[in-house]
């Protein structure tokens, strides 16, 4: 499997595996370490990160691409 470049801090690393074991224990009454659940959080990351940076950066566009459009709209109102 290819490894993903989109990577987390240490910290949020480690927020986000605790959120990991608390949902999986909420959700499903299973307790997981956090060896488990970083595992599960670079599976995730690796499978499923880029796409979900590419969709990030498609609404970017998309939003940058509509208010070029208003701010040129509003450049033509400016003409003398």
């Amino acid at each position: 499997m290819k490894k993903s470049p989109l990577t987390l801090d240490k910290d949020r690393k480690q927020q986000v595996i605790h959120k990991l074991i608390t949902y999986i224990d909420d959700e499903w009454e299973l307790e997981i370490g956090s060896l488990k659940a970083e595992l599960l959080l670079d599976f995730l990351t690796e499978t499923m990160g880029a796409e979900l940076y590419n969709r990030g950066v498609g609404a970017s566009r998309e939003f940058l691409l509509k208010r070029m459009e208003e701010m040129d709209l509003d450049m033509d109102q400016l003409k003398l």
